[in-house]
């Protein structure tokens, strides 16, 4: 599993398709290459809208701290958050909904030592949501079951 939450996303402008590089391209791959932009570009519009929904979700959530801001230029691939208590075995319940931790439980970072006792207790608590195009319908459960893992 990736640890990042966002990555760059090219644009039209800084991708390979530079005028020095336009005579080595098919005029087919060079259609299809814009296309997948486009299609990457809308698909980071719909995932910011979904982060803008889970920061309304968590508003009032007192026992959830957010860890992302959106930024616009960035492609959203998980959204973290902070919990002060996380109960187990409701998370594994509520695992198909996507709601997952950053590490598995085979983690080197998941071994405790004297010198990883803060960065452990930070990952103990450190949550992740889905964020892809279909999880609109599933917001409302998935703010349910976040209240049920963090009591």
């Amino acid at each position: 599993m990736s640890m990042e939450v966002s990555r760059r996303v090219p644009t039209e402008e800084g991708c390979a398709l530079s005028p020095h590089l336009m005579g080595a391209i098919s005029p087919i791959k060079q259609v299809a290459a814009v296309a997948m932009m486009r299609d990457i570009q809308q698909s980071q519009i719909r995932r910011n809208a979904i982060v803008k929904k889970y920061d309304a979700l968590l508003e009032g959530h007192k026992r959830i701290r957010k860890l992302y801001t959106g930024e616009e230029e960035r492609y959203v691939i998980r959204y973290p958050i902070l919990c002060e208590t996380i109960d187990v075995t409701a998370l594994h319940r509520h695992e198909r909904l996507g709601i997952s931790r950053l590490y598995g439980p085979d983690s080197p970072l998941n071994v405790k030592g004297m010198k990883e006792t803060h960065s452990c207790y930070f990952y103990e608590h450190l949550l992740t949501l889905p964020v892809y195009d279909a999880i609109d319908d599933n917001l409302r459960q998935i703010g349910l079951a976040l209240t049920e893992i963090t009591r």
